[in-house]
């Protein structure tokens, strides 16, 4: 008769359940989808469906809601204010609402609370895919999508047009946190054309980079520097909202 090791059913099922439960995650943040090749990443923006140029004697308002990659820097906003000021006879005006850590949970109140003030902005600029990919700080899929469905419809409601943003993406250490992070851009689009949103695709510039270029624009493989946001983003946010003003339109 063989002897059983006392604890090895109880050990088995331990381990049956850690087993379902790196299953369960990986298909519900994204990992899985990403490896079955069933999440693409954005990589061509487009315009919302409805928007009216805001009156040429005061600045054109933009309000951007996001993560720690809005937030930090001062001279890419600075160097965009400039570069839609160019577009716009009475400049441009960029308000940040972001926070380090924040999700779309997050933003769905911060946002809700913002559009209960006066002074409403123009445009909304949306960016939450990097932190809501987080494996400890973010959330499944289907809440990442729930949660940016009230952001769009709040903004909506506001009258506000409005864009979601691909920012940059997780390289190293950064993207082990956030697995599936491919997965949760690749809601966007679709997030974007069923709102009426428009869409700003990042990511493709992030990626042209050299390694050692790379390594400089994102020290610590998520954030970038001051100058790599000018040097990308500024560009690609330009690009995408020049469209919709005057003169540039023209």
């Amino acid at each position: 008769m063989v002897a059983r090791f006392p604890g090895a059913r109880f050990l088995g099922a331990l381990l049956a359940g850690a087993v379902l439960a790196l299953s369960w995650g990986a298909v519900h943040h994204g990992l899985g989808r990403a490896v079955l090749g069933l999440a693409a990443e954005p990589d061509t923006g487009f315009l919302p469906r409805q928007w009216t140029p805001p009156p040429a004697d005061r600045p054109l308002r933009i309000l951007m809601l996001g993560t720690s990659l809005t937030l930090r820097g001062d001279v890419w906003v600075k160097a965009l204010e400039a570069a839609l000021g160019a577009c716009h006879p009475a400049g441009a005006q960029i308000e940040r609402l972001a926070r380090g850590g924040g999700n779309s949970a997050w933003g769905a109140e911060a946002l809700r609370q913002r559009l209960a003030q006066s002074g409403l902005p123009d445009l909304l600029i949306v960016e939450f895919t990097i932190n809501d990919a987080s494996l400890w700080h973010g959330m499944t899929l289907d809440k990442s999508r729930d949660r940016h469905r009230e952001i769009l419809k709040a903004a909506a409601a506001a009258g506000l047009p409005i864009f979601l943003a691909t920012m940059s993406p997780a390289f190293g250490r950064e993207a082990l946190e956030r697995p599936g992070q491919v997965a949760y851009r690749a809601l966007y689009p679709d997030l974007a054309r069923a709102e009426g949103a428009g869409l700003i695709a990042m990511v493709p510039g992030w990626q042209a980079l050299t390694p050692d270029e790379r390594r400089a624009a994102l020290p610590d493989g998520l954030h970038p520097t001051d100058a790599a946001m000018t040097q990308v983003a500024v560009p690609a946010l330009t690009a995408a909202l020049v469209p919709v003003l005057e003169p540039c339109r023209r």
